[in-house]
C-alpha cells in the first residue's frame, strides 16, 4: 500500500486509499487528490433550488399506524406533532389503519359499544362507529 493518490492506489479490500485515509477525516488531504477542496456544495432540488435554505418552514405530516400494544395511531401522531411544533415547524396529523386493529381509533369519533354473538356464539362486545350513514365495525379485536 504506497503512495496515497486517488484511484491509483487500493487497499488490500479494492478500496480507494486516498478517500478512505484523507476524505473521512476533515482538513486532511494529499496534494495530488483530484477532488474538490473545501466546502460541499449545498444539495439542489430537481428544480435547481438549494434544498432546506430558502427560509421556508417545514410542513410535517405525521401519518403513522398504531404501535402494537402501546400507543394508538392517533397518540402517536399527537406526539410526533408536538415534536414538530417544538421546532417551530407545521404539522398536520393524520393517523393511519390497515383496516384492522386500530382501524376506529384512526377514524376519530364516537366509539359505540355492542353486545353481539361471536362466530362460535359466545357474547362479545363489539365496537363500532357511525359517521353519517356509513357504519364501521372492527372485528379484529
Amino acid at each position: 500500500m504506497g503512495g496515497t493518490s486517488c484511484g491509483s492506489t487500493s487497499d488490500r479490500n479494492g478500496r480507494d486509499r486516498c478517500r478512505r485515509l484523507a476524505h473521512f477525516r476533515p482538513n486532511v488531504e494529499p496534494d495530488n487528490c483530484p477532488r474538490p477542496r473545501g466546502p460541499r456544495p449545498r444539495p439542489r432540488s430537481p428544480a435547481g433550488r438549494p434544498v432546506g435554505h430558502d427560509g421556508a418552514v417545514p410542513h410535517l405530516v405525521a401519518a403513522p399506524d398504531k404501535f402494537r400494544g402501546t400507543a394508538a395511531a392517533s397518540e402517536v401522531a399527537a406526539a410526533a406533532a408536538r415534536a414538530g411544533a417544538s421546532r417551530g415547524w407545521s404539522c398536520a396529523q393524520v393517523p393511519m389503519a390497515d383496516g384492522g386493529e386500530g382501524i376506529l381509533d384512526a377514524l376519530g369519533g364516537r366509539t359505540r359499544r355492542t353486545s353481539v354473538r361471536g362466530p362460535l356464539g359466545e357474547a362479545v362486545v363489539a365496537e363500532w362507529h357511525l359517521d353519517d350513514r356509513t357504519a364501521v365495525v372492527e372485528m379484529a379485536r
